[in-house]
């Protein structure tokens, strides 16, 4: 990233592949800052396996600020969070939530905004990915059998206005983009999401929303939700991930992106679950506890500090 002034960072460790293209392996290297674009380098030379543009982006309307006029976007595979906003895409799941949000932008006059979009000084922008990102501190997990790189990624739109202090410096308001008497985000699902990417071509594989907003009725729960802790693959072909703030532990087929089966926990699982053997037997073990950021937002029930440990024991097979 050019002039990163949106807080990008990288805030998700980066990954080991194995690529199989065009007759040739190449050790690679799968790594993603908060906007969500997934870059896969060769990790001898640091080549892009499949290639990046500098695609032109939206200058600063802020004066004195000069923003890149240009970011490196890689050719394959597509952006995995969404990166912009339209006013007619207010989300319409209930008439409070869409009545909540559309009377928040009508009320500080928010306008949509475009990938990479300066955050302007005279009005509040509504800006996807939000400094949360996409993806969250726990980043991806590879599935060397299958070629796919598999990450979980929150689709977060912060309001944020630039305000210049009486000293002359820059400082911003921010905040998410939820109706916060009901937890439910502003904009149309889904929210979170669980990706795989095959690595040796460089497309999606599959894309599944990722986590159920329980205070919606039966047909409208598939949301995805927010998510913090990401996910685990086995040499068998199962993903494992919780996360979730909808206190759900989850089991995938890494090859399809279907849902095998659901745990309903005590607490959400904020981290990147292990899996260990003994006796016999294989087992998933996840760590449960508050995660505030999560909880506050999403209105949810404010879970004790501490470890809070949930084991599930499945046969070898």
């Amino acid at each position: 990233m050019h002039h990163d002034i949106w807080d990008y960072d990288l805030d998700t460790p980066p990954v080991l592949v194995e690529v199989n293209k065009d007759g040739k392996h190449i050790p690679a290297l799968a790594v993603m800052n908060k906007d969500a674009l997934l870059y896969i380098l060769n990790r001898v030379t640091g080549e892009p396996v499949f290639g990046v543009n500098e695609d032109p982006v939206p200058a600063s309307p802020v004066a004195g600020e000069t923003a890149s006029p240009t970011q490196p976007i890689p050719v394959k595979p597509p952006q995995l969070a969404r990166a912009s906003f339209s006013l007619d895409e207010v989300a319409n799941l209930t008439p409070e939530q869409h009545a909540a949000c559309q009377g928040m932008i009508d009320k500080d006059h928010l306008t949509g905004s475009k990938r990479f979009e300066p955050i302007p000084a005279d009005h509040a922008i509504i800006r996807f990915p939000g400094g949360e990102g996409g993806p969250e501190w726990a980043g991806g997990a590879f599935d060397p059998k299958r070629g796919l790189f598999i990450v979980n990624t929150n689709n977060f739109g912060y309001v944020e206005k630039l305000v210049q202090q009486p000293g002359g410096e820059w400082n911003m308001t921010s905040g998410r983009f939820v109706d916060r008497k009901s937890g439910l985000y502003c904009q149309n699902p889904p929210w979170g999401m669980l990706t795989a990417v095959n690595v040796n071509t460089g497309d999606i594989a599959w894309q599944v929303n990722l986590g159920i907003s329980d205070s919606l009725p039966e047909g409208q729960k598939n949301t995805g939700r927010p998510s913090n802790g990401g996910p685990i693959v086995t040499a068998s072909g199962v993903t494992f991930i919780g996360g979730t703030d909808d206190q759900r532990f989850r089991a995938f087929d890494s090859k399809t992106g279907k849902e095998l089966w659901t745990y309903h926990l005590d607490y959400s699982a904020h981290a990147t679950p292990i899996t260990y053997r003994g006796q016999g037997r294989a087992a998933i073990c996840g760590r449960g506890g508050d995660w505030r950021l999560l909880s506050r937002q999403s209105h949810r029930r404010r879970q004790p500090d501490g470890v809070r440990t949930a084991e599930i024991k499945f046969s070898d097979t």
